[in-house]
């Protein structure tokens, strides 16, 4: 086999592997326990969300749908597990201006009734959800940020190559202090 030939095989052997592992995957948004949250369910859950509660939902993305979907079963089973099951009947009388919601916009809608239901009554049953959450292995496609329990919100990650995040990768990766435009570079201010 020639070198060419060798080459290409190992990068598509690469380029295999890479699409095949994690959130690297084609369509997935993220997982949660094995459970995949595909882009496309988040773009109808948005799409129907707002469609249905127009400017009810505030600035309500792609990434909110996300996060409500990595939240949902949390807390469904939360309110269930406290007393307060909040059906799916519920969830589709809430979605009037959707004929046929899809599966995750009810769930969505039933994860946000359990959220408002568990903070008015049983903070302590929304504390155990969040803690299974912390629990889970939760990863996120980079394009929608990193997941915070703590909020139940997408935060951005800002990587290190942006300006303004004090350190400029080296061309072989390693962080080097930014320079302070004259070419000097810029002394690290104590923390205190």
């Amino acid at each position: 086999m020639s070198k060419s030939k060798r080459a290409a095989a190992l990068a598509l052997a690469l380029g295999s592997a890479l699409a095949l592992s994690g959130c690297g995957g084609t369509n997935v948004a993220a997982s949660v326990d094995g459970r995949v949250i595909t882009e496309d369910s988040a773009r109808i859950v948005t799409e129907q969300i707002r469609k249905n509660f127009g400017e009810n939902v505030g600035d309500f993305q792609t990434p909110s749908a996300v996060s409500y979907l990595i939240m949902a079963p949390f807390m469904i089973d939360a309110a269930a597990e406290a007393g307060i099951p909040v059906s799916e009947q519920e969830a589709r009388a809430a979605l009037t201006e959707i004929s046929d919601p899809a599966p995750e916009t009810i769930e969505v809608v039933r994860a946000n009734a359990a959220i408002g239901a568990l903070q008015q009554t049983h903070p302590e049953a929304l504390q155990k959800a969040s803690e299974k959450m912390a629990a889970a292995k939760i990863s996120v496609n980079p394009r929608y940020g990193a997941f915070d329990i703590a909020t139940g919100q997408m935060s951005a990650k800002t990587p290190n190559w942006i300006a303004g995040s004090g350190q400029e990768p080296a061309a072989d990766g390693s962080q080097e202090p930014a320079t302070d435009g004259s070419g000097g570079t810029q002394e690290p201010t104590p923390a205190g």
